[in-house]
């Protein structure tokens, strides 16, 4: 399962959540010190500026400081660290996370996932005959697009679909949505059906210290010292993600 996270915060934090992204894409101490080497891509944003990179290169062969330059004030960040299953494609940036879709005139959106969805399916609602090039990521991204409504009320009915057909048994979201008027704001979704060797491995962890929070992939919270390696919660400003519900951080 991939890696990654969604935070509001200054650029203090956000640099302390990406190295510890960084940290995860090299050595993932919860999935038996495996490296997520497919690609990383993140989007940072507020009032005066956006960027938004997707890049072939392994997060952990890349200089995260850059990300960051010259970088003042509170953002909205995403980002994400790729490590594909063996079905899906690899096409550099094509396949890297996050995904962004158009909601209206006002708004669009960022999608970053990890876990498995069966993509056939939703494929064929789309109308691609051949889906193996597009990744179960894109294609869920691009049926949400399909959706009509605001941006929440589409995920739901995209995840309906995905439960009432029984595509998937691990999904995390976290979704990024930006409007023109400055309204921006972070959610999520977490559910998983089967139980890993390490339980607590696909779980979202949730921080909020008052003035900066973040929701991200367990292995996250290891290096940022907020779970030790048994997964015990070592601080009070976290808290396991509440599963099955979409939430606005």
């Amino acid at each position: 399962m991939c890696r990654m996270f969604g935070y509001y915060g200054n650029v203090d934090f956000g640099i302390q959540m990406m190295e510890s992204l960084y940290k995860s894409s090299q050595k993932d101490v919860f999935k038996g010190g495996i490296a997520h080497k497919d690609g990383w891509g993140g989007v940072l944003i507020n009032g005066e500026s956006e960027e938004y990179v997707r890049h072939t290169t392994p997060l952990n062969k890349t200089n995260i400081q850059t990300f960051f330059d010259e970088k003042v004030g509170n953002y909205f960040g995403l980002l994400h660290a790729r490590l594909s299953s063996d079905k899906e494609p690899k096409q550099g940036a094509f396949n890297s996370h996050p995904f962004t879709i158009r909601i209206n005139s006002k708004e669009i959106a960022y999608i970053a996932h990890n876990g498995f969805i069966e993509k056939s399916e939703i494929a064929k609602n789309l109308g691609i005959n051949n889906a193996k090039n597009v990744s179960d990521s894109e294609i869920f991204s691009m049926y949400i697009e399909k959706l009509e409504g605001e941006f929440i009320g589409r995920l739901q009915k995209a995840l309906e679909f995905v439960n009432e057909n029984n595509l998937s048994n691990f999904l995390n979201l976290i979704c990024l949505v930006v409007n023109r008027e400055g309204n921006n704001y972070i959610c999520y979704y977490s559910q998983f059906k089967d139980q890993p060797q390490t339980p607590f491995y696909p779980k979202l962890l949730k921080y909020n210290d008052g003035s900066n929070k973040a929701i991200m992939s367990s292995t996250l919270g290891y290096y940022s010292e907020f779970l030790d390696e048994k997964g015990n919660i070592l601080e009070k400003k976290v808290e396991w993600a509440t599963e099955g519900n979409i939430i606005v951080l």
